[in-house]
């Protein structure tokens, strides 16, 4: 989009006609301009034929400055459309993983399970960027578990990241296929706990450190300090799985 308002679409035969079609972007006021795949001097001469001053991009390219971070912060106010479109593929995310999560047999393995739950995204029009699975004794190794062909026989954790027109929505679910144990259950409530302090300190306005310290307070109040160094403790979320990773 240039400062004269003027939107123009720069890509190749391939893409040209699906984005077209299916984008919709020259209802979206987008001139379409495209050419052969292997000519390799298009996208830079079509761009720079119309722009006079000075060029960002938000990925290195010869082209121009990298501008991404400044983009990015352009995004983290989300619109009201945008928080729409978040509660609906939240609701249909939350009820695809405990759909898939309430089917889960004694003997199915993590592979198993983590296609029916991708099938169940991918029906409802969403896509899945990463699904964790891990059953029994891979929840406590692993904090990035990719499915396996390992069976179920007692505990399964499910979740991962999926993505609705561009939007990330990450979440996870636990199953137990049997009665859990007095330890397990206190876990469980604290690691609840934990998660709730770190959301109430999530307030607009403050600094991002502010849920990460709380939660690394609420890590060590409750007996649990070293779990806290195991993983990263997220950060913004939208357009990309972490905008940046908060840190100290």
């Amino acid at each position: 989009v240039l400062r004269t308002g003027e939107r123009y679409a720069v890509t190749s035969n391939i893409e040209a006609p699906r984005m077209a079609q299916e984008e919709h972007l020259e209802a979206l006021g987008f001139s379409m301009q495209s050419d052969l795949w292997h000519h390799a001097a298009f996208e830079k001469t079509a761009v720079r034929a119309r722009c006079a001053g000075a060029i960002g991009c938000d990925f290195p390219s010869p082209l121009g400055a990298n501008v991404a971070q400044g983009i990015q912060r352009l995004r983290y106010r989300l619109t009201e459309t945008e928080v729409a479109h978040y509660l609906y593929a939240g609701k249909i995310v939350s009820r695809a993983v405990e759909e898939t999560a309430a089917g889960i047999r004694r003997g199915d393995t993590e592979n198993e399970i983590a296609g029916r739950l991708i099938a169940l995204i991918c029906r409802e029009g969403l896509r899945a960027v990463s699904v964790f699975c891990a059953a029994d004794e891979r929840i406590v190794l692993y904090r990035h578990p990719i499915p396996m062909q390992k069976a179920v026989h007692t505990r399964v954790q499910l979740g991962g990241n999926f993505q609705y027109r561009g939007l990330t929505i990450c979440l996870t679910r636990f199953v137990s296929l049997e009665k859990m144990t007095a330890p397990l259950r206190d876990q469980f409530a604290k690691n609840a706990e934990i998660d709730c302090t770190m959301i109430a300190n999530t307030v607009p306005g403050s600094c991002y450190q502010r849920p990460f310290l709380a939660g690394r307070d609420a890590y060590a109040a409750r007996g649990y300090e070293a779990e806290f160094d195991k993983h990263h403790q997220g950060g913004p979320i939208g357009y990309q799985q972490r905008d940046c990773r908060v840190t100290f």
